[in-house]
């Protein structure tokens, strides 16, 4: 365990400056091409059987309609004929890569299976994938997608470096093991449950082993790896464990039992505004051209239907915040941002039967803030609900989308693991050098914990194996 030890607290100092390599989003998003204004009069309208969700916008230089099908699955049709897209081709998917990345394709393949920079399973609905191998300095490798168009996934030769020597060797992502999660998930919980024995049962003796304090000093030990071993354990063997139980945690998540919550008086809380598109509510790529302010730049056009009314969200700059329109009386209108009755009065019509409490919020909080590459608008309306699981909603007040919702499991798991695990404490949040700095220092208390552990382990095994002498 002390050599599983030492590979955990290596790759997780690796792991506070490079985390697993992915192709920005907003790159992404900045690498599609413009809409030219004339060009999108020209596009047919989206066929209302699409249901309330839909995309417009360039792949390559075609512009086709993405209307999501699940978590990563997507229908594509031509934005002309309606006619779903067949599998994009190895020339496009060579030219995608090269504009990206500013450099020629030197090899090509075609996978039909995950590999290990793109292990996830909800990836396989974008099978098969084109992996273009680049010829510029960073050697870089792109994904496509055949069936979706996408960039899917970027890596540069240090980037999977650091991979290899941080978080896959860290969180066990070796492709043949994250591919199959109950493996993986069980490998992850035989290892953590022998790392708590472990460092509890060395906690326990390093309080056994403390001297008498007419020896004085912290520890009997003369020999160095004893004592180091005893000193270091005393001082960070306590990190070892929450390090482990967190890490834990964030496999098995936290049981209802653990933060009082009775699995069978769990109610199902979902924000759920959004309606069929009919005829009569969609709005044409036409009518969009003719009567956004700003025709230039466009990127990207997303149709949704939420809090009863038809919005048009058009990106341009930013991936993240569109400029939002709704439809009133037939033409297009800026949307204003809700305010707290009016969100209100829409919870009152989905939760007749639910005791809740309303708050504007203009600033993160402890359990609603930014994190990895997701992104959390502000202001919201955080409604607070009176049901067991006490859940919050969080509803953005320009959209009216719910974007994040929490429950007492999951505001246990933000503290047994994102705080434990990786010192998100709300006092470090504006000291992210000190936050680090904190990780590296108990890290390294650890791996003397686990260095030591080595020697003596090692020691101990070469007497038991050295014969005997006769007496």
């Amino acid at each position: 365990m002390s050599l599983m030890f030492c590979v955990w607290v290596i790759s997780g100092i690796v792991l506070v400056f490079h985390n697993f390599p992915h192709a920005s989003k907003e790159k992404r998003f900045l690498h599609l091409s413009v809409f030219k204004p004339n060009h999108i009069t020209q596009l047919t309208p989206p066929s209302e059987d699409w249901g309330s969700e839909m995309i417009l916008e360039m792949a390559g230089d075609r512009a086709v309609y993405r209307v999501p099908s699940g978590r990563r699955a997507e229908n594509v049709y031509d934005a002309f004929s309606l006619e779903p897209m067949s599998l994009f081709s190895a020339e496009y998917a060579d030219s995608l890569s090269s504009s990206y990345v500013g450099s020629q394709v030197s090899r090509l393949e075609k996978l039909e299976s995950l590999d290990q920079w793109i292990p996830w399973s909800y990836y396989r609905s974008l099978l098969p994938f084109y992996k273009c191998t680049m010829t510029d300095d960073a050697c870089s490798e792109v994904y496509v997608s055949a069936r979706s168009g996408s960039i899917l996934q970027r890596t540069t030769r240090k980037e999977r470096f650091l991979a290899w020597i941080g978080i896959i060797p860290h969180k066990l992502y070796f492709y043949p093991f994250i591919n199959n999660r109950t493996v993986w998930k069980s490998i992850v919980l035989v290892l953590a449950a022998l790392g708590l024995l472990v460092s509890f049962s060395g906690i326990l003796m390093g309080f056994i082993r403390l001297p008498k304090r007419s020896r004085g000093g912290l520890t009997p030990y003369k020999k160095f790896h004893y004592k180091w071993h005893h000193l270091t354990g005393f001082f960070f063997g306590f990190f070892l464990f929450t390090f482990l139980l967190s890490g834990l945690f964030s496999v098995t998540g936290i049981p209802d039992w653990l933060v009082g919550v009775n699995p069978q008086q769990k109610a199902s809380i979902k924000w759920e505004l959004k309606t069929s598109v009919d005829a009569s509510g969609l709005v044409t790529p036409m009518q969009i051209a003719q009567e956004i302010p700003e025709k230039k730049g466009v990127r990207r056009i997303e149709w949704i239907d939420v809090l009863d009314e038809s919005q048009v969200r058009v990106y341009y700059e930013d991936y993240q915040r569109p400029d939002v329109y709704v439809l009133a009386d037939g033409t297009l209108e800026p949307a204003e941002e809700k305010t707290r009755e009016e969100i209100v009065a829409k919870a009152k019509q989905l939760f007749p039967k639910r005791a809740f409490d309303a708050y504007w919020q203009t600033a993160y909080d402890n359990y609603y803030f930014q994190k990895g590459m997701g992104f959390q608008p502000l202001p919201v309306c955080r409604l607070e609900f009176d049901d067991p699981s006490e859940t919050i909603l969080y509803i953005d007040a320009v959209t009216g989308d719910e974007v994040y919702r929490t429950t007492r499991n999951k505001r246990a798991r933000r503290w047994l693991y994102r705080a434990l695990h990786t010192f998100n404490f709300p006092f470090l949040k504006e000291y992210e050098w000190l936050r680090s700095t904190l990780i590296i220092t108990v890290s390294l208390g650890i791996l003397m914990i686990s260095v030591t552990g080595i020697v003596l382990g090692n020691k101990w095994f070469w007497r038991k194996l050295k014969p005997k002498r006769k007496k």
